[in-house]
């Protein structure tokens, strides 16, 4: 039986159109249209998950150093990573974040600064006295009703004792400055929260007054009950620097009334009978809520 060779097949050899090259051109057009604009969106994405893991950082730093140090840090004023409490005035101050002070890395993440913006009264400037100093526990428990210093959180407004403000990965405003809408005008004293939009990207931080209260401050009942030794009015004292000077916070007559007051942690408190200047009691406060009844017979 003959065997015949097989047949190779014909290969096209041929390039391609005009028409199909312009057909594979319009789609990569159209995929490359639709990836920049995705590509741009996970970025940014990504510099806002950044730049928020830098500003909880950062709000987690200031109330631990409250809670060490009984203020809250000022803000730096001249770039140099630390705090600066001989400027500025009002009840706010405003500045960078003290990031050397805190042990933070100097910027937002995305390569700017952290706009920081706290309650004087919070801090140890130089204009703020023991007697400011003893009023601040009570200050942060009223803070709800303050409008020193407030963050519009997506349409609800709160008072805060500090707050932290990035710029974004843009300038989405086009106003000047890395801050977008209200964050840009610090001289009302608020400030948003909120999802980025057209015109805003700001991101930003802030701790609550209760959240502050509990890592530095508790509550101290102080009771001069009757028929006890002191017929006369006990008070009360608190020190800043373990009992050199004494400010006076409250007075309590006999007859079982009683003094509610907020202390910070740390601070020593002494308890005087009035009548004779005797000091009856006296102690570094820890922690509260801690309840004292004088009426030893």
């Amino acid at each position: 039986m003959l065997m015949r060779p097989c047949k190779r097949p014909e290969w096209r050899t041929e390039g391609m159109t005009l028409v199909e090259l312009a057909v594979v051109l319009a789609i990569l057009g159209i995929l490359a249209g639709a990836a920049v604009p995705m590509a741009r969106v996970y970025f940014q994405n990504a510099v806002r998950d950044r730049i928020d893991e830098r500003l909880n950082e950062a709000a987690v730093a200031l109330t631990a150093y409250w809670g060490s140090h009984g203020a809250l840090p000022c803000p730096d004023a001249d770039g140099d990573g630390s705090g600066d409490c001989s400027s500025g005035s009002g009840a706010r101050l405003t500045g960078l974040l003290p990031h050397a002070d805190l042990g933070l890395p100097p910027n937002d993440g995305a390569g700017r600064p952290l706009t920081y913006v706290v309650l004087r009264q919070l801090t140890e400037h130089t204009s703020v006295t023991a007697t400011i100093r003893a009023g601040r526990c009570e200050a942060l428990a009223a803070l709800s009703s303050s409008t020193d210093l407030r963050v519009q959180d997506n349409g609800a407004t709160v008072s805060v004792p500090f707050v932290l403000v990035s710029g974004g990965p843009e300038n989405r405003d086009g106003a000047g400055g890395y801050l977008d809408g209200e964050n840009a005008d610090g001289n009302d004293g608020l400030y948003q929260r909120k999802p980025p939009d057209t015109t805003f990207d700001d991101v930003t931080a802030y701790v609550s007054a209760y959240a502050l209260w509990r890592s530095g401050c508790g509550t101290l009942v102080v009771q001069n009950a009757a028929g006890g030794t002191f017929t006369g009015s006990l008070q009360v004292d608190q020190s800043f620097d373990s009992g050199t000077s004494w400010t006076n916070l409250a007075s309590v007559p006999d007859g079982t009334s009683s003094a509610i007051l907020q202390i910070e942690a740390g601070s020593w408190i002494r308890v005087v009978d009035a009548s004779s200047a005797a000091t009856v009691d006296q102690f570094a406060f820890t922690s509260g809520p801690a309840s004292l009844r004088y009426d030893t017979p």
